[in-house]
């Protein structure tokens, strides 16, 4: 558990938040935190084993306040003029945003079936 907290924290926000990474190096993590998203129960336990211990660091309100930034353009062109092309900033917000609105849908299909699951059990105890 630690290792994915410590791999997340230092490896890939960092190169999100640094000016020096590279597009390339920027839409691979995107890609990577992308694929988190599509699975809600995934996203979930990063939150639960992260977020809601007080002995641990907020990993999973990091990811999603860098996507969010990302998505925003909060990263400003000046920070990335020399590495990052204004055509390829754009495919990082549209890669961010698309990755937030993911982890919504797979969030809310999982509610449901949470839901649907509970309705099921109770008609098979006769509730």
């Amino acid at each position: 558990r630690t290792e994915i907290g410590v791999f997340i924290e230092q490896i890939f926000l960092r190169i999100l938040e640094s000016g020096n990474s590279t597009y390339h190096h920027k839409y691979r993590v995107l890609q990577v935190f992308y694929k988190l998203c599509t699975d809600a129960s995934t996203a979930l336990e990063l939150f639960l084993n992260f977020d809601c211990d007080v002995e641990e660091k907020n990993i999973f309100e990091r990811m999603i306040d860098c996507l969010s930034k990302i998505a925003q353009g909060k990263y400003t062109s000046v920070e990335h003029a020399n590495s990052i092309q204004p055509h390829q900033e754009q495919e990082l917000k549209i890669l961010a945003l698309q990755a937030l609105v993911t982890l919504m849908g797979s969030i809310v299909d999982w509610a449901r079936r949470m839901v649907e699951d509970q309705k099921g059990s109770r008609i098979l105890d006769g509730n």
